[in-house]
């Protein structure tokens, strides 16, 4: 998913959700440091946060504190809510973070973001198995070719490679 405009409601909530996310990386930079953690040089897994490689992290947020409401509201009020109950139905639970690469992480190879559960589908592309996840990228900053990008590669959602 690519482009912002008009996903979030306002250009004050987009705002806002870059001012929490950066305030959440300062949070999270400043605890693993007080663990002896040396973010960036260091890999480390956490249940909030882990380094995907070195300079890219994966920073969980924490929905039932008051300070993260105004995400929570944000997707519940996205245009993509609709879909995700639909397909997921109403019990389907949210979880939100927040991706980051600093100055010198390299490309990532092609990788799924969440494993397979169940069957996969044959090579005819039939016999998947019903899905559990839905994920939805939301860039808080301009995407530019110096950037980079999030690809997708259609329909490797089927499949195991």
């Amino acid at each position: 998913v690519v482009g912002v405009d008009g996903w979030l409601g306002s250009a004050s909530l987009l705002h806002q959700l870059r001012t929490m996310a950066s305030a959440r990386v300062a949070q999270a930079d400043r605890a693993l440091r007080s663990k002896g953690v040396e973010v960036g040089s260091q890999l480390f897994r956490f249940s909030e946060a882990s380094a995907r490689g070195a300079h890219r992290f994966d920073l969980l947020f924490d929905l039932g504190c008051d300070s993260s409401a105004p995400l929570l509201e944000a997707v519940r009020a996205s245009c993509w809510a609709p879909l995700v109950q639909e397909v997921l139905g109403p019990a389907a639970t949210v979880e939100c973070s927040v991706v980051y690469s600093r100055p010198g992480a390299q490309a990532q190879e092609w990788h799924s973001d969440g494993p397979h559960v169940g069957k996969a589908a044959d090579w005819d592309g039939e016999g998947e198995s019903s899905p559990y996840a839905l994920c939805v990228f939301v860039p808080l900053i301009n995407l530019t070719d110096e950037v980079g990008y999030t690809q997708f590669w259609l329909g490797s959602h089927r499949y195991k490679v």
